[in-house]
């Protein structure tokens, strides 16, 4: 007991730390009514809840929290576990909600050979699903201290070297669910001047989506064995899962292991993982401050119709930022993410366009230095001064690509209400209103082709043709079969060679061009009303992008 107390009473300062950190997660979630946490049962995650409820008991103003249970079904017992899980955080007055995996696409589980991957996403899927359902836009997962040195073991098996070794970040967005709508960065969209980005000169209000849920993992300073005392202290019942004593069930339970025991050399234990963890923790932030730095004072215009983006770095750029590879690397991934459909840059992928950034000869006049990467490419063009000047787009798609980045929207048998907001080359995210009376049979989204054009001046009249003509100067040249169109199947206009219905462009989303019968839904009549005559709506906003606000 001796133990337990010590536990205890170093356990009171890291209890403050929490919820000041638990404080400040609120506030930053806009105060909203409810947080979410996501409670397996175990001990860690049954301390969470209790430090929760106590941290509600003893403030005046808090939010109300909801504990969501994932029932995965992949061992007997496990819907009953769940449901006294979600008894023992009734007791501790937490709306419980108990999510069940749906596992129907892929048969037996027995015999998958990525069985932990899946459930992974399957697990936070079913997570962020349940959090937009109930507007919760801060998730808390219980991850300590000791689960730190599980992962930076794991990522020292895997050959991870520098920044990779800094461990699990204490808030971040969610994992697994890109494409989601309200659940990864998107769901608060804004306006392109409040990312602190100049616009193209151009009278595009295109939004520019924001928000979606972050995972908080504020018990990432007490160690299992606190958490157990506490619990122990506290009264709080929790649940053992038997698969975590498993060895030989997954290489994490194996590290556990090897990490609970004294079989390891004294460089490879705990508190030199946590030691090691801290360091690289700290130059990471350091990398990070110097590219952030960098980002807000370069001038960076985005034009988000076609998503080309104009960027000159700062001349007073200082040596120490460029001799930084890691924060050249991050600001090099915060240029990229601008324009690329690429959704996860890893660092390591950008060596040619570090190259670019890091180069310090002055560029002869009329000569150019380009790359290409993550589906962008970029040209370093000359200047009058020193500094680096770039302009990015995203690359013409192949024509295997173009086969792959088509969506559909509407269906006349299936879909008769709106669409949900469809992600669209990872840059994009597009809506059309439901389909009343419509006469086609298929609308979907894929990358404007010139045949699409040449059929649209077919049927177009003189004036809708110079309308269109008038939008697609905004987009010059090749760059605009780069941008999406929504084209519909069945139309009354046109039919292909062999009497099936052709496809037609009745949208081009980002340059503000609609066929007769099209809307974006916020387009108002003179009077400033908004019409309810056309039947067919449509909207687009791009892509989350960093601030040069943060």
């Amino acid at each position: 007991m001796r133990h337990m107390g010590q536990n205890i009473r170093n356990f009171s300062s890291l209890i403050t730390d929490f919820e000041r950190s638990l404080r400040s997660t609120w506030r930053s979630a806009g105060s909203r009514p409810l947080l979410g946490l996501a409670i397996s049962g175990g001990v860690d995650s049954m301390a969470l809840a209790s430090m929760c409820h106590r941290f509600g008991q003893a403030s005046q103003q808090h939010p109300s929290f909801m504990g969501f249970v994932v029932d995965h079904r992949l061992r007997s017992g496990s819907t009953e576990e769940a449901q006294k899980v979600a008894e023992s955080l009734d007791r501790l007055h937490i709306t419980p909600r108990v999510l069940t995996l749906d596992w129907s696409d892929y048969g037996p589980t027995r015999s998958l050979p990525s069985l932990e991957s899946i459930a992974r996403r399957l697990r936070y899927q079913a997570l962020g699903n349940a959090c937009r359902k109930e507007d919760i836009t801060s998730l808390l997962v219980a991850h300590h201290a000791d689960d730190q040195a599980e992962t930076a073991m794991l990522r020292l098996l895997g050959n991870y070297r520098g920044n990779g070794l800094r461990g699990i970040k204490r808030s971040r967005p969610i994992p697994e669910c890109e494409g989601m709508y309200g659940v990864h960065q998107s769901g608060e969209p804004r306006s392109l001047v409040s990312c602190g980005l100049k616009g193209q000169n151009c009278s595009s209000d295109m939004l520019i989506e924001d928000g979606g849920l972050s995972i908080e993992r504020p018990l990432l300073a007490f160690t299992k064995s606190q958490l157990t005392a506490y619990c122990h202290e506290q009264g709080i019942h929790w649940f053992e899962d038997h698969t975590n004593a498993d060895q030989t069930y997954t290489l994490r339970n194996t590290i556990r292991h090897l990490l609970d025991s004294s079989e390891l050399p004294h460089a490879l234990r705990r508190p030199r993982l946590h030691r090691l963890i801290d360091v690289v923790a700290a130059r990471e932030r350091r990398s990070e401050e110097l590219a952030q730095s960098t980002y807000s004072e370069s001038k960076i215009t985005l034009d988000p119709r076609t998503g080309q983006a104009s960027i000159t770095l700062p001349e007073t750029m200082g040596s120490s930022a460029m001799e930084d590879a890691s924060a050249v690397a991050i600001l090099a991934r915060k240029l990229l993410q601008l324009c690329s459909p690429v959704g996860n840059l890893k660092l390591q992928e950008l060596d040619d366009l570090i190259r670019l950034l890091r180069k310090s000869d002055k560029l002869a006049k009329g000569v150019t230095d380009r790359c290409q990467l993550a589906g962008v490419d970029v040209t370093r063009v000359p200047n009058e001064n020193q500094c680096c000047h770039l302009k990015m787009q995203r690359s013409l798609p192949s024509r295997p690509e173009r086969q792959r980045r088509q969506t559909i929207l509407f269906r006349r048998q299936s879909n008769p209400a709106d669409s949900e907001w469809q992600q669209w080359d990872n840059r994009y995210w597009i809506w059309i209103g439901r389909q009343r009376d419509a006469p086609y049979t298929e609308i979907k989204i894929r990358f404007l082709e010139p045949e699409d054009l040449a059929m649209a001046r077919k049927y177009l009249d003189h004036g809708q043709r110079k309308v269109l003509n008038s939008a697609l100067s905004a987009a010059p040249g090749a760059c605009r079969y780069s941008l999406p169109a929504i084209v519909a199947t069945g139309t009354s206009q046109n039919s292909g060679g062999n009497g099936n219905p052709a496809e037609q462009i009745v949208v081009l989303p980002t340059l503000g061009w609609a066929a007769p019968g099209w809307q974006h839904r916020q387009a108002k009549a003179d009077d400033g009303s908004i019409s309810l005559a056309t039947p067919n709506l449509w909207d687009v906003r791009y892509q989350h992008i960093e601030s040069q606000e943060a």
